[in-house]
């Protein structure tokens, strides 16, 4: 059981970094590249100088103002980064589905085995599913249709806990383990808190509508989306994480939720939040947040939206994954217009 485990983490690490220095490498590529070589549509960031006793030397640092694009780059990257849009993106949501079916797993076979608890590996799930996806997003080609391959990966998920909160299957355990063959009893222990099946259709559904929505909208040259679906995850995610653990100190009209967990709520979200846009930007992908040069309002206005999403979290009227990204949507929209 080890070395399956230990087996899975190598090909996600693997796929990750792959994924990632496909977009790191292309950046290298096109950030330093003369002014007479860029068209008027790329985006001056902002110029380098290097100058010394012998030398004077400059250059200006471009980005290009969508998806990824090929260069120079190590053959397997290069050859990934010239296929054909629809080729490029039906390659890489393949990757990320078969990236989200490992995570997925590695958690839920650390649950089942009583290496950690579920509540644990629950949150776990919810917590780093969005980021996972998101680091993606550059890769995706400048079709307009990228994102529709982008938003498959949410609405598979969301067809999964549909036909598992249907279904006859209940969350296995290690006494009495699942039979089911579509893996519907093991997604459901991966995203309920009690086995029940029911669960699937409630707060992971609209988690999981919510990011489609999110992937459909604004996409990648958005910070509303992005943030909204961060909020969500992170931030409530790292709330019941911590809470659990150090959450000896209630607030007083909410007996359920505590301190140390808003506290995580909004210092989690606020950290994500801001390395997602950086990322997307430095990508090329989003310019509405330029954290790159700017970076004090930008952060200030994210810790605002953590802030103000932490205190929505603490309602116990509406579904915290309704209430804390339509929060943190609204927020984004009048903040970075």
């Amino acid at each position: 059981m080890v070395m399956i485990l230990m087996l899975m983490l190598l090909i996600l690490f693997f796929s990750s970094v792959f994924c990632v220095t496909a977009s790191l490498s292309t950046i290298c590529n096109t950030l330093f590249l003369p002014i007479e070589n860029h068209d008027h549509s790329n985006i001056l960031l902002s110029r380098i100088k290097f100058k010394n006793s012998k030398f004077a030397y400059q250059k200006s640092i471009y980005i290009r103002g969508g998806g990824v694009q090929p260069l120079h780059l190590a053959p397997i990257i290069n050859d990934f980064l010239h296929l054909q849009p629809i080729v490029r993106d039906s390659l890489l949501t393949g990757v990320i589905v078969s990236e989200t079916v490992l995570w997925l797993k590695i958690w839920t076979t650390l649950a089942k085995n009583d290496i950690l608890p579920s509540t644990l590996t629950r949150k776990i799930i919810h917590s780093g599913s969005v980021p996972l996806f998101l680091i993606h997003w550059p890769l995706y080609s400048m079709s307009p249709f990228a994102k529709f391959f982008a938003a498959s990966i949410p609405l598979l998920q969301i067809l999964r806990l549909s036909i598992a909160g249907l279904s006859s299957a209940s969350a296995p355990s290690s006494s009495s383990p699942s039979t089911d063959l579509n893996g519907s009893s093991e997604l459901i222990q991966a995203v309920s808190r009690s086995g029940d099946k029911k669960e699937a259709l409630q707060g992971p559904l609209l988690y999981s509508v919510v990011l489609l929505l999110a992937t459909l909208l604004p996409f990648r040259g958005s910070a509303v989306g992005v943030v909204a679906v961060t909020q969500m995850a992170v931030g409530d995610g790292l709330a019941d994480i911590v809470g659990r653990r150090f959450g000896a100190i209630k607030w007083p009209f909410s007996r359920s939720k505590s301190l140390a967990g808003s506290a995580a709520f909004v210092v989690g979200a606020w950290a994500v939040s801001g390395l997602l846009l950086l990322w997307l930007q430095v990508t090329g992908c989003q310019t509405a947040v330029d954290l790159l040069h700017h970076p004090v309002e930008p952060l200030l206005k994210l810790l605002l939206i953590s802030v103000v999403c932490a205190a929505v979290e603490l309602l116990p009227a509406v579904d915290d994954n309704i209430s804390v990204p339509a929060a943190a949507a609204a927020l984004s929209w009048l903040l970075f217009p």
